[in-house]
């Protein structure tokens, strides 16, 4: 299957365990990998036939700026549902959530987690076609 590859969209989340650290909140920085059909885009060279990268990148900063999670796991889970609730042609997501530089002072860099969901994952989560 085919992919769409976008790397390091970052923004300012508020997740964290204390409500001191939600409400400061921190960077992160998402890595996502789209499994979708891109034949016919590749064929007809039309934007219609892709998924918009734009559209995609807004709506996954828009939710990571906007709601609030105590775990990166509850963010890459929302950022994964929202991408194959909102785009027809996504049959698969790996998000990468990374918080960069937390609140611990052994990690240098960042520390991060890893899903990857289907569309059967998202419906059966959801409770539709049930």
């Amino acid at each position: 299957m085919d992919k769409i590859l976008i790397s390091e969209l970052e923004f300012h989340a508020h997740t964290g365990i204390t409500e001191a650290e939600r409400e400061i909140g921190q960077r992160y920085s998402i890595d996502l990998e789209v499994v979708c059909d891109l034949k016919k885009a590749g064929e007809s060279d039309d934007m219609y036939d892709s998924v918009d990268y734009a559209a995609l990148c807004n709506a996954v900063t828009d939710l990571g700026s906007n709601q609030t999670f105590v775990l990166a796991e509850a963010l890459a889970e929302a950022i994964a549902r929202a991408v194959i609730e909102k785009f027809e042609l996504v049959e698969e997501v790996m998000v990468r959530a990374k918080k960069l530089h937390p609140p611990v002072p052994a990690i240098k860099n960042y520390f991060a987690v890893e899903i990857r969901r289907n569309r059967d994952d998202v419906v059966k989560v959801s409770g539709f076609g049930e």
